[in-house]
């Protein structure tokens, strides 16, 4: 196995594994005879390597080199699905553009699609998309952002307050978080978050988000929950200077999807034999790629993300 660069981000990781499991899933359907133009076993073209076409979205990189990425998921699949399922060939993308990836489902040349859950919510009325499973930076599945302050503020409530940076995530385009504060601020009366904020500074590593905050160098931070909680188990100090100003609700911030090529009987079967903390192996994997957990994706996950999204719109 390869070690996890440091540069390589969460997320990125976890979406990783999740274009991995696509792969498996595509594969059951390969074998099954359900998975549209790929060929099963004893057909003509059944010694030939069957491609099975999978796409994850540019922005979930977080600059983290594309050639980077695909590698590491051809280097897990050789080592971990390739024995187990020869004759199937995985062809991983890289994709910027969102509609480019949709015409593709369109004309049924793409299986799976990994994408940040603004974009999924952005397309699924217009392609048809089947969400199979995500994955969370904690033991829950749902993530939370909370807004934090140093404690030795008199900032103790969002409230018509100059001068305020802050510091986020970098996205190039707002996440799920970030729309959640914009409609925290809506609710409240205030400026939309870049009149609020005079200077909103964007960071790629957690601790460079949380630390200048820690350090009084940026007034406050917009953060995953469970990646404030990392930073005060390797610096406690962190959590006594610290104070949550709001938090938001559970969101799911990344997903996994396959095409209509895909089955439902044969999705839920992977689903039931894809519990990857339940093996030594799959254990590994996970504390590889940063991932606490793999959940099945069910409707009732998406209703905070889904009404966030609604008002930010």
């Amino acid at each position: 196995m390869i070690p996890a660069n440091d540069g390589v981000s969460k997320r990125l990781w976890s979406l990783v594994l999740i274009s991995i499991g696509i792969g498996v899933l595509i594969i059951h359907s390969a074998g099954s005879g359900h998975a549209g133009n790929i060929a099963t076993e004893g057909s003509p073209d059944a010694a030939a390597p069957q491609v099975l076409n999978y796409v994850m979205m540019a922005n979930l990189l977080n600059n983290v080199n594309a050639k980077d990425a695909v590698g590491a998921v051809k280097f897990h699949w050789s080592k971990h699905l390739k024995r187990a399922f020869p004759g199937f060939e995985p062809h991983f993308e890289i994709l910027a553009d969102l509609d480019a990836a949709a015409q593709r489902i369109r004309d049924n040349r793409l299986h799976g699609l990994i994408m940040d859950i603004t974009q999924y919510l952005s397309i699924r009325e217009q392609v048809n998309l089947k969400p199979v499973f995500f994955s969370s930076s904690s033991t829950r599945p749902l993530e939370t952002y909370v807004l934090l302050v140093h404690r030795n503020t008199n900032w103790r409530r969002l409230s018509t307050q100059p001068s305020r940076r802050l510091m986020t995530e970098k996205m190039d385009q707002p996440n799920i978080g970030r729309m959640w504060l914009e409609t925290v601020l809506r609710e409240r009366q205030l400026p939309s978050g870049d009149t609020y904020f005079t200077q909103i500074t964007p960071a790629s590593k957690p601790a460079r988000i949380i630390l200048p905050v820690f350090f009084k160098q940026a007034d406050a931070c917009l953060v995953l929950e469970s990646a404030y909680q990392t930073m005060q188990e390797l610096n406690p100090q962190i959590s006594h200077q610290l104070t949550v100003l709001a938090r938001s609700p559970g969101f799911i911030t990344s997903i996994g999807c396959a095409t209509e090529l895909i089955s439902d009987q044969l999705i839920d079967r992977f689903i039931e034999n894809s519990v990857y903390d339940s093996t030594e192996n799959g254990r590994q994997l996970l504390l590889i790629f940063h991932v606490k957990k793999i959940f099945a994706f069910r409707p009732e996950y998406l209703s905070h993300t889904e009404n966030v999204f609604r008002k930010y719109r």
